[in-house]
This record gives structure tokens, sequence and C-alpha cells, in this order.
């Protein structure tokens, strides 16, 4: 009895398994084999096909291979879903034979919501061929109901303690249409969630990375403002030092002129006052000699009558020839004179003398014997041999003609009149060329000056900007951490929930329901059609931008896109039906990108040299900074 019972369990096992695999063919489940080199699948340049759960038979469509990065074909009416460049050469190919096929398929869901991987129907495929009815049921224990649980166990399908139940063959024809469907309008409730998963997914998607992408480009352009605003403090500072270089030169030269200009002032000034003093000294001696009809120097009384013979006589002392008198009063002031004279002075009136002795002596050689000459009486005093009373003199001329001793002094003055005129022009000339080169140093001091003012403004306005600039770049690169923390979060997140619907809820039913309904002979998985659509296609978003986002309600801000698609694979009456064909979703959920404004130049400044070539600027200021992604400033200044 035992080995009679051994051999019929072992037979009915050996009958299930072989029935297990010729369903799952059936039910469009291809092998491990058959998936990567079975109908129509060549890799490397050909045709890739995937079996498709269309009624038990394998729909095949055709691809393209190119080089390294093949794209990934699936039957689905001969849609095509190309991943160039990413290393997807397929989709089965990205799956492989890892133990993880869940964290394979992940991967590709998250290229799809990025939108740079295969298509939801191909990731679909992709799995179904991957999972076996065991991984289906444990996929859906606990979330199907009560009457498909126990049909699943009258079908042999049922879970107990991880090995498979064995069904009866016997299995109602009723119970199994109903549980296809109850099955395909889960999948169909499926199919709807993961719609509006995609899509709320992909709106935060294209809003993050709208953001994202604007938070790069402001931190690029502040980089960009922080290297040039470091190149103008540099050129600022520079400029700066050098022209407060320049103007240190052009006071010292401008120092260095005005003393060399006050010392040969000053020595003019005191040659002209002793020019002056000599030329009043002279006047007054000339004042003080006055002839009287041709008569020889005497002291005349206010009545005009000679009051004394006691006359002018040239006398030779020590320092050499002067006049002298005898009168007291005469000779009083001819001290005073004498006194008053400079060295100059006294050579003029000392050559004044001998010319006027050397006339005398010519005259009293014309007439030796009556001793007039020229009508002037010869009066010689005596030689003395000891000087008188302190003097140290020799009085041994006679008195000189009046008249040419004054022509002699009256030439003396002349010429100390026209070298004091010639120092007075000297000096005005002097005073001329000096304001010149006074003005002409002020003029360049002034223009160093202010070109160091504008340098110390320029540096400034920079290091203000870069204060600036540099708070502005730590709010972008905190406001970069935030956003893409949230996307890796939020993506993260809709990885997980559209796997969870796209895995579970979709492919591990539609598995489950082909497995149930081998036993059905109204429905078998060679009669069931589902419905089978391409990707939504969007329009043109409505705006875009909107300055109101982020707002706190997602639905309050952007725009909105409409979106289509079409069937691909028309459903019978067996299969699931089409879900919606047409949505909208939320887009351009991002702020709108300002632009740099800049007024209008200014004039042009004046030319920095009044000859020889100088330059000429320009500026403009900044009416509004660029924000949120927008094109940066040009150039606020400009030479010529």
């Amino acid at each position: 009895t035992a080995l009679t019972l051994w051999a019929t369990v072992s037979a009915a096992l050996l009958c299930r398994s072989l029935g297990y695999r010729r369903a799952l063919r059936h039910a469009g489940v291809a092998s491990d084999k058959e998936a990567h080199t079975g109908v129509g699948s060549r890799l490397g340049g050909v045709a890739v096909s995937v079996g498709r759960d269309r009624g038990g038979s394998i729909d095949s469509g055709s691809g393209v291979a190119s080089g390294s990065a093949v794209g990934s074909v699936h039957g689905a009416g001969g849609s095509v879903v190309v991943s160039g460049g990413s290393g997807i050469t397929d989709v089965h190919s990205a799956i492989g034979d890892s133990a993880s096929i869940e964290s394979a398929l992940g991967s590709l869901v998250m290229k799809m919501l990025q939108g740079k991987g295969p298509t939801v129907s191909s990731i679909s495929d992709a799995a179904r061929s991957r999972m076996d009815v065991h991984d289906a049921v444990h996929r859906l224990s606990g979330r199907l109901p009560l009457e498909i649980s126990n049909l699943m166990h009258a079908t042999g399908l049922g879970l107990d303690s991880g090995k498979a139940t064995v069904g009866r063959d016997d299995v109602d024809e009723q119970s199994l249409q109903r549980a296809r469907e109850m099955l395909n309008s889960m999948i169909k409730e499926a199919w709807k969630d993961l719609d509006s998963t995609i899509l709320q997914c992909k709106e935060f998607e294209e809003s993050n990375r709208g953001t994202f992408n604007q938070v790069t480009s402001d931190m690029a352009r502040l980089s960009s403002q922080t290297a040039d605003l470091s190149r103008k403090k540099a050129s600022a500072t520079a400029s700066m030092s050098s022209h407060d270089s320049t103007a240190a030169t052009i006071r010292s030269s401008l120092e260095k002129a005005g003393q060399s200009y006050d010392r040969s002032h000053a020595q003019n000034i005191a040659h002209l006052n002793e020019l002056r003093n000599d030329s009043s000294v002279i006047t007054y001696l000339l004042d003080l000699l006055q002839c009287e009809g041709g008569a020889a120097f005497s002291q005349i009384s206010r009545s005009g009558t000679a009051t004394g013979a006691a006359g002018v006589v040239i006398c030779s002392t020590a320092d050499g020839l002067e006049l002298n008198s005898g009168d007291h009063t005469v000779q009083s002031k001819l001290a005073n004179i004498t006194m008053l004279m400079t060295p100059r002075a006294k050579l003029a009136l000392e050559a004044a003398v001998r010319q006027s002795q050397a006339a005398l002596q010519m005259l009293m050689q014309q007439s030796p014997k009556t001793g007039i000459a020229n009508g002037v009486a010869k009066s010689l005093l005596p030689v003395q041999e000891e000087p008188r009373s302190g003097q140290w003199k020799k009085c041994v001329d006679g008195t000189p003609n009046c008249e040419k001793l004054r022509d002699m002094i009256s030439l003396q003055w002349g010429k100390l009149k026209d070298e004091l005129d010639a120092l007075q022009k000297e000096m005005d000339m002097n005073l001329i060329s000096w304001q010149k080169r006074q003005s002409n140093l002020a003029v360049q001091l002034q223009t160093a000056v202010s070109a160091k003012t504008a340098a110390m403004e320029m540096l400034a306005e920079v290091v203000s900007s870069m204060s600036i600039n540099t708070q502005d770049q730590s709010q972008k690169e905190e406001h970069y951490l935030q956003v893409d923390h949230t996307y890796k979060s939020k993506m993260a997140e809709c990885k997980d929930k559209v796997s969870e619907i796209l895995f579970t809820n979709i492919c591990a039913s539609r598995k489950l329901r082909n497995a149930m309904l081998e036993k059905s002979k109204t429905s078998p998985p060679s009669k069931i059609r589902d419905c089978d659509v391409t990707d939504f296609r969007s329009d043109e978003c409505s705006v875009d931008c909107d300055d109101t986002c982020p707002g706190t309600d997602p639905l309050s801000c952007g725009g909105t896109q409409n979106l289509t698609r079409r069937v691909v694979v028309a459903p019978n009456s067996l299969g699931v039906r089409c879900p919606a064909l047409e949505s909208t979703k939320r887009c351009n959920q991002f702020k709108c990108p300002v632009d740099c404004a800049q007024s209008i130049w200014s004039g042009w400044s004046k030319c920095t040299k009044e000859c020889g070539g100088g330059l000429q600027s320009r500026t403009r200021s900044v009416v509004a900074k660029p924000r949120n992604g927008g094109e940066e400033c040009d150039s606020s200044v400009e030479e010529r």
C-alpha cells in the first residue's frame, strides 16, 4: 500500500510539473533560455523579441541594435523603446540572472520616471517574464479576496508553509470566471493608480529638475562673477597703488620745484633789494651833489650864495677812492650814504669818481699856468703825511668837475637801473614759468588723486559686490542641497510606489490569473487578450514658467499639459479593459528666469591726458540682477 501510494504521488507531481511548464508557455512566459535566445531573439545588431502575455501567444516585434547600446523592443504592436548610451542593451539583459530581480527592475523604473529609460509596458513584460507563479502568489499574499484565495488552493496555487498545495482538477468554471473578472478589475484599478502615480512623480521630477537647473545655472553664474570680481579687485588694488605712487611722485616733484623756486626767488629778492637800495643811495647822492652854474662843489646856502670854500674833494683811502668834504654837514651826509652803500654801489661810485678824476687831470694838463680848467677854480689840498683824526686817507686831488662827476655817477645809476629791470624781468619770467609748472603738476596730481579715488570707489564696490555674491552663493548652495535631497528622497519614494503597483498589483495579478485559468475551459489564457497602450504623449505646456511656484498647493502653480496615448492591442471580452487614453498634468512649475537688465551707457569721461594719448571711459549700472537661471550681465565699463 505504501509503495502504491508513493508511486501515485510521484506520478502526480511529475505530471503537474510538466503541465505547469506547458501552462507557462501557453501564458506567454518564456524560459530563461527562451528569454535570451528564443524566437527571434538575437543580440549584437539584429533583433530582440520578448514574449508577451497575449492569450498564450508570443508576440514578436522588430528592434534595432547599434554597437554596444542596443535598443530594447517589445511586441506591443511593434512599440519600440531605445535606451541609447545608458548601457542598457535590452530590458531582459539589464535584469540578467541576478538574484535581486526587483532591484534591477527598480533601476529601470527610476530611469523611466526620469524620461531616459524603457516604457512601462517594456518593464512590465520584463518583470512578468522573470516572475514565476510562486513569486506572484507570495507578492499577493494577504491582498486577495477570500474567494480568490480559496480558488487558488483549489487550483493548487495556494501556499502552505512555502510549498505549493496540490489542487483539484474539478474546479468550478463559474468560480474561475468570477476570479478572472475580479483579477481583471484589480489590474485595471492598479493601472489607474499607476497612471496617477507616474503623472504625479513626473510632475515632481520636472518641477524639481527645472528648479535644480536654475539653481545650478545661478551657481555657475555666481562662480563666474566671483572670479570676475576677484580679477576686478586685484585690478582696482593695483590701480590704486599705482595712482598713489604717481601722486606721491608728483607731490615730491611739486615740493622740490617749489623749494627750488623759493630759493631762487629769495636770492633774486635779496639781489633786487640791494639794487633798489643802491639805486636809491645813488639817487640821493645825485640829489646831494647839485652843481651851481658849473662851479665846483660847495655848500650852498638857502639864499643861493656860497657859505664856504670847503668843497667836495676826492680822497684815496685803504678801501679805495671816496668823496670827502670839509663841511661837517655835507661830510655827515656823505658818511651816511657810504654806510648805506653795498659793495656793488661802492664799486660803482669809485668807478664814477675815477672817471671824474681822470677828466679833471686832463683839464689841469690843458691849463697848467692859470690853474683854471673850463671855468673851474683849481684848488689843490695839501698832501697830508699823516691821516686826520683816525681817518686813513690822502686827499691829494683837487675839487672834481661837478657836472662830470654827476654824469659819471648817473651813468653808474643807469647801469644799476638796467640790472634792476633785467632782474625784475627775470623774476617775472621765473614766476610765470613756476606758476605754469605748478599748474601742470597740480593738474597731474588732481588726475592721479581722482584716479586713485575712482580705484578706491571701484575697490569698495567690488568688495561690497563680493560680499553680496558670497552670500548669494551660500544661499544657492543651501538651496542646491535642499532641492537635490528632496529629489532623491521623493524619487526613491516614487520608484518604490511605482514598482509595487507595477510588479505586484499588475504583473503578479496577471501572472496569477493566467495560471489559475489554465484549468478553465471557457477562458483559458490562450483566449485572453488584454488591452495594451502606448505611453502618454504630451502637448505644449500652457505656460513657460510661473513666479508663484513653489506654492503650498502643487496644483495652484504652473501650467497644464494635455496627455494622449493610443491603443496598441485592443482587448477582447475576457481581457483587461483599456485605461483612460487622455489625461492632464501640471507642467513648468518653476519660477521664470530673469535676465540681467542694464541702464544705457553714460557719456564718455574726460580724457586722462591733455596730449600724448589717454583714455576715456563710460559706464552703465545694473538695473535688475539675473535670477532663476537668467542671462548674466555684460560688461558695465568700456574704455577707448
